[in-house]
């Protein structure tokens, strides 16, 4: 009895596992077939330049401060 479940269960997996793949190069239409490739952007656009900063120098301080003790904490 469980050999039986045991072999109609890999019947059905393998039967399943043998339909066929979709032709998917014929679902687009002319439109876009003939559509221009889109225009490529940058990724990172804003990483080209630095961003203008507005920090004072007690916050760059503490910013640094901030930046070594986590360092030190991470070593």
């Amino acid at each position: 009895m469980r050999a039986s479940l045991i072999s109609l269960a890999l019947m059905t997996s393998l039967l399943a596992g043998c339909e066929p793949m979709p032709d998917l190069s014929a679902k687009e239409s002319a439109d876009v077939a003939a559509a221009p490739y889109p225009a490529l952007i940058p990724l990172t656009p804003g990483t080209t330049h630095a961003a203008p900063t507005s920090a004072t120098d007690a916050e760059m301080d503490a910013l640094q401060a901030r930046a070594d003790a986590l360092a030190a904490q991470a070593n």
